[in-house]
Formats: C-alpha cells, sequence, structure tokens
C-alpha cells in the first residue's frame, strides 16, 4: 500500500491511501509532491531542505558525517568546523579533530586518489597528486626543516630552503659528484650549475627564442664556453669586411672611475662606441624607463673581435707591402 500525506489551501487535504504494494510515502502540498520516501527508505526532495539551526547529516544511524553550522561553515568527520570547508581526518582514522591531528582531503576516482591535502601534529603540510592511492607527486612544507619540496614519482624534483635558496633537481649544493641547480646564495655563487662527474660537454644554460637556440654556456673538461649562434646556414649574403682598420681608429678607449664604488675601469662609452660599431652596444642614449628610471646602454665588446681581426689584417698586408718595398730597395742598394 502506498499513502499520501497531502496538505492544500482548499482544505482536501489529509491521508490518503492507494490499493499499490509499492510501499511510497509522499508528502504533498497543494497536491505537489515535496518529498517522497520509498519502501527502502530513500528520501527524495522536491525542492530545497532548509534548517533553522545546525544541520547534520548522519551515517550508520548514529554518527555525524557532514554537519552545516549556523555560520553557514561545512564539516566532513567533524562536528565543530573551522573553515567554511573542513575535512577531517584520513580513511579508517578516528579520533581527530581539526588543528592538531591530521587533516585529509581527498579527492578520489573509482577508488583512486587523485588529489590529497594533509596536515599532521608537527605542522607539516602539504598537497600531493596522486594515482591509486600512492603519493606520485606534489608539494609538501615540513616545518622541521622549514623548507618547501616539490615532488614527481615519488622523488624529491625541487625545494625551497630556509635559507631562501632554491635546489633543483639536487638536494645539497652543486659541486664536482653533485648535478644540478642552486639559485640565491649572495655569500657564494648566486646561481651554481654542476653536471657532477660529467666531464663531457655539457649545455649549463641554453637560450632560445622563436627561431631556436640562439646561445648556450656549456662546460667541458675544466672549461667554459661562451656561444652564439654562427653557423653558415643562417646566414646570407657573406662578404669580407672591408674599412675595418678606419673604423678602429675611429674608436675612443677611455679610462674611468664607476660612480657607484670609485673603483677604475677601462673601455668605451656607450654612445660613442654606437656610433662607430651599433652592432656592439643595447639601449639608446638617455633612456628612461615607464617610471622613469634611467634606462642604461649596455656594451659587448665581444661583437669588436671581427672588426679587430680585420683592421689587423689589413695592417699587417699594409706592413708586408712595406716591408717588400724595402727588401726591393735594399737589394738595388739604394737603402
Amino acid at each position: 500500500m502506498a499513502s499520501t500525506i497531502n496538505g492544500t489551501s482548499t482544505g482536501n487535504g489529509g491521508l490518503i491511501s492507494t490499493g499499490d504494494d509499492s510501499g511510497i510515502l509522499n508528502i504533498q502540498t497543494n497536491e505537489t509532491t515535496a518529498i517522497s520516501i520509498d519502501a527502502s527508505q530513500n528520501t527524495t526532495f522536491a525542492g530545497k531542505v532548509t534548517s533553522a539551526g545546525a544541520l547534520t547529516l548522519a551515517s550508520n544511524g548514529t554518527t555525524t558525517a557532514v554537519t552545516i553550522d549556523t555560520s553557514q561553515r561545512v564539516g566532513v568527520g567533524t562536528v565543530t568546523p573551522q573553515r567554511k570547508v573542513s575535512i577531517v581526518g584520513a580513511d579508517g582514522a578516528s579520533g581527530q579533530t581539526e588543528g592538531n591531528s591530521r587533516t585529509s582531503l581527498f579527492l578520489d576516482n573509482n577508488g583512486a586518489n587523485y588529489l590529497s591535502i594533509f596536515t599532521s601534529t608537527s605542522g607539516d603540510g602539504g598537497v600531493f597528486f596522486s594515482d591509486n592511492g600512492s603519493n606520485n607527486g606534489g608539494m609538501v612544507y615540513e616545518t622541521s626543516n622549514d623548507a618547501l619540496y616539490f615532488k614527481s614519482n615519488n622523488a624529491e624534483r625541487m625545494r625551497i630552503a630556509s635559507d631562501n635558496r632554491v635546489y633543483i633537481t639536487c638536494t645539497s649544493a652543486p659541486s664536482a659528484t653533485v648535478s644540478g641547480v642552486r639559485l640565491g646564495n649572495p655569500t657564494e655563487a648566486l646561481c651554481a650549475f654542476s653536471s657532477g662527474a660529467v666531464t663531457i660537454e655539457t649545455y649549463q644554460l641554453g637560450f632560445y627564442n622563436g627561431n631556436g637556440l640562439v646561445g648556450r654556456i656549456s662546460t667541458s673538461g675544466s672549461a667554459t664556453t661562451y656561444a652564439t649562434s654562427s653557423d653558415y646556414r643562417l646566414k646570407e649574403t657573406i662578404a669580407p669586411m672591408t674599412g675595418a682598420l678606419a673604423k678602429v681608429s675611429l674608436l675612443k678607449p677611455v679610462t674611468y672611475k664607476w660612480k657607484a664604488d670609485g673603483s677604475d675601469g677601462e673601455g668605451f662609452i656607450a654612445h660613442e662606441l654606437a656610433e662607430v660599431c651599433p652592432h656592439a652596444v643595447s639601449g639608446e642614449k638617455d633612456a628612461i624607463d615607464a617610471e622613469g628610471n634611467p634606462d642604461y646602454q649596455a656594451v659587448d665588446t665581444s661583437f669588436l673581435v671581427a672588426t679587430l681581426t680585420a683592421a689587423i689584417q689589413e695592417q699587417q698586408a699594409t706592413i708586408n707591402a712595406l716591408t717588400a718595398r724595402v727588401v726591393a730597395l735594399e737589394s738595388r742598394g739604394t737603402v
């Protein structure tokens, strides 16, 4: 038998029973079902559920599974949520409370944990992205070392240590035996790179843009090479350099003192060098940035090598010609 409790504004309400054996209980308003309870005690609500006080949902009859308190905070596994959403206690855990024990959030897909967030009694905390329940990768903060760790495939890949140094693919300072990268150590090398025990040519840094690799810093044995792209396949309209000696005569090498610390220096003034070898200078004279601060010019003297080499060749050709003339004159006895 099925039963219906109907409340209407027309006065036709009351308890209505039907002859079927479904065992369904319907509660209606204005002859529209608001709540339906089937024979298996499954309840369906047609509208929203509102509670004047805290709302709790229980499992196993007596155990509170979900709580929504009067401050609209939601707790799962706790009856006193401390935050807007508090999910407390790992699977199978008991007697745990938010703030002084392990707090866990698991997002599952067919039993496989894809995200877990936890804190522990020691204050350690982390976020793990995992598969099939194993902590394959994630981020962990460890209070004992005051360090933040990043992991993948259950192994540490990077850490931010308490001394503000960042370690990548290593857990200690890069050295002749430890490969990896360390950043942020002003008392030693600010950036340290190591290929460990490897002594064959190794790219320590590569520089890329839309055209691909355009420069690199590499090591091999005991040497370091700083290279910019120069392959013939990248160039066209190649021709010998001329007029280099005349160009060198226009250069204005100077000595100076740096304003910052009064130390001595020697080289070129950027805008003067740009008038002769513009490729050796970046930036514009007297430029300022968007905040009105000086945007200083910079010089790369490596771009002078070709000009100086060509100038030496031109000068040597002149020397050779003069030497030949002297030899010819000497052979005639006129010198």
